[in-house]
């Protein structure tokens, strides 16, 4: 299943605990996602990733002192059609074999008037780089009842990046008239904090 603790998002900290306020976010794999969505032929289609993970040190009192880095694992790669895992991973697409991680890492966050933030930073896939931004937002927060100084945290993201930037979809492919070049991606965490970690 999904492995360790996420990110291409953060966790929110919300108290004046400055123990806590500097630990980091430990993600809960079976409550977390990375989702893909793209147009084929005018029909909306996707799937998911069921194994990454991530480092993530996020304080909503020091963005300048936060960052992310989270690593795909390009292989356990998921869709609707159990034959569209298997083309992705081929060299036309991910190309797996020569590129088995895709990797987001923060460069900064910033924090909008609406109460959402923003991480900005670089997606490596298939060997390039690109820059990229998360819009995030925390959908609930606070202490974990039965464990004292425990916080959890309820994050959703999502990005939108061009696939032909990255070279997925090789030769005839590369065209976007029947499958799409924007593809969305949606983040969601549930991480937990602790002061003792």
């Amino acid at each position: 299943m999904r492995t360790s603790s996420l990110c291409l998002g953060a966790a929110l900290c919300l108290t004046p605990l400055t123990a806590v306020l500097a630990a980091p976010w430990t993600m809960d794999p079976e409550a977390s996602s990375i989702e893909y969505a793209y147009s084929w032929s005018g029909v909306a289609a996707g799937g998911g990733f069921e194994s990454f993970s991530a480092d993530i040190d996020f304080d909503k009192e020091d963005l300048s002192g936060s960052s992310v880095h989270v690593v795909i694992q390009m292989s356990s790669v998921t869709a609707a059609y159990s034959q569209v895992p298997t083309e992705l991973v081929k060299p036309e697409w991910f190309d797996v074999d020569q590129f088995p991680e895709a990797v987001f890492e923060s460069n900064s966050f910033s924090a909008a008037d609406d109460g959402s933030f923003v991480a900005d930073g670089t997606l490596t896939m298939r060997g390039v780089t690109q820059p990229s931004q998360l819009t995030f937002n925390f959908d609930t927060y606070g202490p974990i009842p039965g464990k004292p100084g425990a916080l959890q945290a309820v994050m959703s993201g999502e990005t939108t990046l061009s696939r032909t930037a990255f070279g997925i979809g090789q030769g005839s492919w590369s065209a976007t008239d029947t499958l799409a070049d924007e593809v969305t991606v949606t983040v969601n965490v549930t991480a937990e904090q602790s002061a003792s970690q």
